[in-house]
């Protein structure tokens, strides 16, 4: 594209229609990642987290093993989360049955 082209404005209608445009591929984009990181944790629970199961979980979905770590990295993350959120409940029961 030229420089001459980036500096051309546009109407309210075209940029209304560009910004639709990509609100749908990143809403696409997501629902495939929060997919992808389902059936890595389905995966991972059925086949355990051992040597290699990352690259053998890269192969099946046809996707990189980076993409693959970086889903692990944020499942772990939502899981102690989720374990931090458990003992806090834990806690808050606890000590409202002690007074």
């Amino acid at each position: 594209m030229a420089l001459a082209e980036w500096t051309d404005s546009i109407s309210n209608d075209e940029a209304r229609r560009r910004a639709g445009g990509r609100r749908r591929y990143n809403a696409l984009r997501q629902f495939q990642a929060d997919h992808r990181q389902m059936l890595v944790a389905k995966m991972i629970q059925a086949s355990g987290f051992r040597r290699g199961v990352q690259s053998e979980i890269a192969r099946k979905l046809g996707v990189d093993r980076a993409t693959i770590s970086r889903d692990v990295k944020e499942l772990r993350t939502e899981w102690l989360k989720e374990e931090e959120f458990r003992q806090f409940l834990a806690a808050c029961v606890a000590e409202t049955v002690a007074r």
